[in-house]
């Protein structure tokens, strides 16, 4: 068998469906928090970069660990080639994002 074995799958699955809820909520707060209210107590720049953080982090959960949970349940990869594509250069983007930020 090529696949992951169904117990170690579901324990993937429950692991990366719980960082996701946590990482969602998470990084809503500190966005909503941060725009609605100015919460957070630093110079602009700074609230700006942990923005795009939080903001990257959400597009990282959504198009990468979430997908990734739908492989661990399905027990194989099944999201096709244009996904993969998609992933990858979805990875790639948040991390561009913060660090272009820095400058």
């Amino acid at each position: 068998s090529s696949g992951i074995n169904a117990e170690y799958g579901v324990f993937l699955a429950t692991y990366t469906l719980l960082i996701s809820v946590f990482g969602v909520i998470g990084n809503s707060i500190v966005v909503y928090s941060s725009i609605r209210y100015n919460s957070i107590q630093l110079d602009a720049v700074s609230v700006r970069f942990v923005q795009n953080l939080a903001v990257a982090d959400l597009l990282y959960i959504l198009f990468n660990v979430l997908p990734s949970a739908i492989t661990y349940i399905a027990g194989r990869y099944v999201l096709g080639k244009a996904y993969c594509f998609i992933n990858a250069v979805i990875t790639f983007i948040p991390g561009s994002v913060n660090t272009l930020t820095i400058q």
